[in-house]
């Protein structure tokens, strides 16, 4: 199946600059969450301890597939 498109210079350039965005941008969350660094559960248990248990209503929480 053949596709033909016709875009103009502007229109390319938008095109191809909105998927480099999204390029960037999923790359860059992949490298983040790669570069996290692992807590173990003693770790964990030391900083509740230090800094108390964070209220669950101050943050915003979102599951994301990588």
């Amino acid at each position: 199946m053949e596709l033909a498109l016709n875009l103009n210079r502007s229109e390319l350039k938008a095109l191809i600059k909105e998927a480099v965005r999204e390029l960037i941008q999923e790359s860059g969350w992949e490298y983040f969450f790669k570069n996290l660094p692992y807590v173990s559960d003693v770790e964990m248990d030391d900083i509740v301890a230090r800094h108390g248990k964070p209220d669950q209503d101050a943050f915003y929480s979102e599951a994301l597939e990588i």
